[in-house]
């Protein structure tokens, strides 16, 4: 039994070493970047994705070079980090890992100057605040304060996932209605579904009203499911929904909102 334990040990202390040589040989990818193709980054964070949690202190070492590409990059590992591999699917980090290292390092990532460098950030902080409610309390505010990112793409992935996020990230609904008054914004509907999926209140009817004259049909139809799950404060939208269902703009979620409102 001796020799097998001997080889045993052996095989783990190679098994450690080899793991490290693979990180590093990733890291040293990573930092060399020079375009966004994603064929250029993907094998090396395909590594450090499968390598797991002993991964994380050299990815966030990647979360602050100099290169913007590189820092992209590490962002991108860490939303896929945040999930575990394995069935049930949980949060793929340790408590302390999460709270001493990777919140702080995304929280800071969300200032990053570059906006291809802060855009796979949100993805990350949205994956963590659906495996870990606890977390979610910290992560939501910052998702709402991206609402005002100066990147459209970014605006519109906050205000995506705050809508996944759902009742949860009622606190961020005083920012989606202020964001409803930008019908012309890019993000404008997302911003509904995140109203709608959350549950708004009577404070969101005007916003909601506009959004029933909205281009796009699925915006239209989610407008109008928002007042509708509103009721009867709703009532201002009224003569709107008529219109909308007169037009036959809204599909049948006029009429429900409609019934809703109405009811007594």
């Amino acid at each position: 039994m001796r020799p097998l334990a001997v080889l045993c040990i052996a095989f783990l202390f190679y098994g450690a070493g080899s793991q490290d040589k693979k990180i590093q040989s990733a890291v040293k990818q990573l930092e060399e970047l020079k375009t966004r193709n994603v064929f250029d980054r993907g094998p090396a964070e395909g590594t450090l994705i499968s390598i797991g949690e002993p991964a994380v202190p050299a990815v966030l070492q990647l979360l602050k070079s100099e290169n913007e590409l590189t820092r992209h990059a590490a962002a991108e590992i860490l939303t896929n980090l945040a999930v575990s591999r394995k069935k049930p699917v949980h949060l793929g980090f340790s408590e302390t890992v999460l709270r001493n290292d990777v919140l702080p390092a995304l929280t800071a990532a969300l200032k990053d100057p570059s906006e291809w460098a802060r855009a796979p950030v949100i993805g990350a902080l949205f994956n963590i605040a659906q495996l870990d409610e606890e977390s979610g309390k910290t992560i939501i505010p910052l998702l709402t304060g991206a609402l005002s990112d100066p990147a459209a793409e970014i605006r519109s992935n906050a205000a995506n996932c705050l809508g996944e996020i759902g009742p949860r990230a009622k606190e961020a609904l005083p920012a989606l209605v202020e964001a409803l008054q930008r019908p012309d914004s890019r993000e404008y509907d997302r911003v509904v579904f995140a109203v709608r999926n959350i549950g708004p209140g009577p404070e969101a009817v005007p916003g909601l009203i506009t959004a029933l004259t909205a281009k796009d049909r699925m915006t239209r139809q989610m407008a109008a499911e928002a007042l509708g799950k509103i009721g009867p404060p709703a009532q201002a939208a009224v003569p709107a929904l008529r219109e909308a269902v007169a037009n036959k703009s809204i599909g049948k979620a006029g009429t429900e909102a409609l019934q809703k409102i109405e009811a007594k």
